[in-house]
């Protein structure tokens, strides 16, 4: 029997606001009411009647719509690619509206060793999948709310070179078949990214290097004018003619007008970062620990650290070094690549004068025997 009366009802929002809207038809004003109030009473209760869609494919379609054609950092993408990878590794064919809160309690628990950087995006990513899905009537019910998120491990100390051990590794990229990289990064604190992404004849001169374009390491790596962020795009200043420089000159590259790392098996050319890693700096690294054990492996993200610490340690102000590391803010560059040792401290310590003195050294107080310290005012 064809539905005489017919209403819509509100049952949600899309991510830009604008309603979500469910069909209701009956032979009589009473069966729609009714057939409206048992709907509204199921979602209360959190039933539904018809099929929903498994978490893998809506993480999916979540992803690809929010967040992969958003104008977010290279870095911001891959910490939600790898947060969904972690989530759909225990909800990938799990209907959607049967995940419950307790479920998202004992993964989190499960997941609690991880960094306290991962944990804090896997809960971003964790809180915005569900709220998308409640925002397009997916779900009755968020399983976020009651939650109690883990805090993770803190992050360990990154590890730097000595200013002795800089000076041999340094040595030791500039000799072997693949240490250019290696060499760059210690000498400019590019990122890996970065460093793939390098064009010598557009980039490098005299005594600079630009920073204007990255690979990205997800997927089939793509040439991407800019950085991770707008301050990542930048000139790094170098010593005028300097070892920099003449390194280059000496190996024939400056005047390559195409990118200077390559990948021979790709189409594109194009090597991505993690490439780069695993072959070349993975043999400088085996033929590293093989010449010089006493010395530490690093990882490349270590190295940039170690060019940023020793550029503190000889005295670049913190607001030049943001700059020629490309940082967001001074913070970044204070809090994370700053690594001062006791030694560190003691030179730049200037101990407080809390005694008066007299012309041996020390002046007695009038009043006493003693000597008396100085009074504050």
């Amino acid at each position: 029997m064809p539905s005489k009366y017919k209403k819509k009802i509100i049952i949600g929002r899309n991510a830009d606001g604008s309603a979500i809207y469910k069909n209701f038809g009956a032979p009589t004003k009473r069966e729609l009411n009714e057939k409206i109030a048992e709907y509204q009473k199921k979602r209360i209760l959190g039933i539904q009647d018809e099929p929903t869609i498994t978490f893998g494919s809506w993480a999916d379609t979540w992803y690809e719509t929010f967040i992969e054609e958003s104008d977010i950092s290279e870095s911001s993408l891959h910490g939600y690619d790898l947060s969904v990878r972690h989530l759909k590794k225990s909800f990938n064919k799990v209907p959607l509206n049967l995940i419950t809160t307790v479920q998202l309690q004992q993964f989190f628990n499960r997941k609690r060793n991880l960094s306290h950087s991962m944990l804090g995006k896997l809960k971003n990513t964790t809180k915005r999948i569900f709220s998308a899905a409640m925002a397009s009537g997916l779900i009755t019910r968020d399983p976020c709310l009651g939650v109690n998120f883990p805090s993770g491990k803190p992050a360990s100390e990154k590890m730097v070179y000595t200013p002795d051990e800089y000076q041999i590794v340094l040595k030791y990229a500039m000799e072997h078949e693949f240490g250019l990289g290696i060499f760059i990064i210690l000498c400019t604190g590019f990122r890996t990214g970065e460093l793939v992404g390098i064009i010598p004849q557009q980039d490098i001169g005299p005594d600079y290097i630009k920073m204007q374009r990255t690979v990205s390491s997800r997927g089939t790596p793509k040439i991407k004018q800019g950085g991770k962020s707008k301050s990542a795009v930048r000139t790094v200043p170098l010593e005028k003619d300097g070892i920099f420089y003449e390194h280059l000159g000496h190996l024939g590259i400056l005047d390559k007008p195409d990118l200077l790392f390559k990948a021979p098996k790709r189409r594109s050319g194009v090597m991505s970062p993690s490439d780069w890693s695993k072959q070349l700096y993975g043999q400088f690294k085996a033929d590293l620990a093989q010449d010089y054990p006493d010395i530490p492996i690093l990882t490349p993200h270590e190295l940039r650290h170690t060019y940023g610490t020793l550029l503190y340690k000889n005295g670049t102000p913190l607001d030049a070094i943001q700059k020629i590391m490309g940082h967001s803010t001074v913070d970044v560059t204070r809090q994370i690549y700053i690594h001062d040792d006791f030694s560190d401290i003691q030179k730049r310590f200037v101990p407080l004068d809390i005694w008066q003195r007299d012309e041996k050294g020390r002046k007695k107080d009038e009043n006493s025997k003693g000597f008396s310290p100085v009074q504050a005012g």
